[in-house]
């Protein structure tokens, strides 16, 4: 008889892709975009730069990092 016991593990779910518009699809386009968290990350070779944002009004902190080195702003986003 073994003594090995089945752990059940509470609030564990498999990974999704991260969602996110396809801006191409005039059918996405249509609805409100309401996301809270925007994934973004691109491989930057400017040191300026763009990101879809959503639809509501909110503030955005944007970390960009660069191997040790990282700097972070926040953008507010009025509507």
């Amino acid at each position: 008889k073994s003594s090995a016991k089945t752990l059940t593990m509470i609030g564990y779910q498999e990974t999704k892709p991260f969602f996110s518009p396809n801006y191409a699809l005039k059918s996405e386009t249509s609805k409100p975009d309401m996301r809270t968290t925007i994934f973004w990350q691109p491989k930057l070779n400017a040191n300026s730069f763009t990101f879809y944002a959503a639809d509501n009004a909110t503030v955005y902190r944007i970390l960009v990092k660069n191997g040790t080195e990282s700097i972070e702003t926040f953008v507010e986003v009025r509507k």
